[in-house]
């Protein structure tokens, strides 16, 4: 998890705020949203952020799902992460102001290497049919610097 303060350290950034039918959040200015709807696919949206020149980017999927939100997280989990790596993180449960759900993280092992860290939260409550999941994906030499952004979408996340 972040070793400082989320607020203290987004204090003196400007936020513009993202609706989108199901849901709003706030993200730094100077940030892009982009929405991939399609017809017959599964809603999705990416937010891009750069923060001293590197570009981070957070998905927010909805997901049609038969299942609980904790046993979407934990399928996510199993099914990715095949090489047991230290920071590997089962799926816990989370609250965090308005929203509740199951967190985890992983490294992406593509065979050889670890190239990806992939931390993720799917929410417990069900919008609309749909399940939420927010991921963010990093390298883990930036993981990091772009974690502050993640927990700041977070904490401002509000479904509808």
């Amino acid at each position: 998890m972040l070793k400082k303060n989320v607020s203290t350290i987004l204090k003196d950034i400007s936020v513009e705020k993202y609706t989108a039918p199901r849901f709003s959040f706030e993200y730094p200015k100077g940030g892009a949203v982009i929405e991939f709807e399609r017809e017959g696919s599964e809603p999705h949206w990416r937010l891009l952020v750069n923060l001293e020149g590197i570009e981070f980017y957070y998905d927010i999927h909805m997901m049609k799902v038969d299942v609980s939100a904790e046993q979407t997280a934990r399928a996510f989990y199993e099914n990715a992460s095949s090489a047991s790596l230290p920071e590997d993180v089962h799926p816990y449960p989370v609250l965090l102001d308005s929203i509740k759900g199951w967190r985890y993280r992983y490294r992406f092992v593509d065979g050889v290497s670890a190239p990806l860290v992939i931390e993720a939260l799917v929410l417990d409550q069900v919008v609309g049919g749909y399940l939420c999941r927010i991921q963010y994906v990093a390298a883990p030499e930036q993981y990091e610097k772009g974690l502050v952004i993640y927990e700041s979408l977070l904490r401002t996340f509000k479904l509808m």
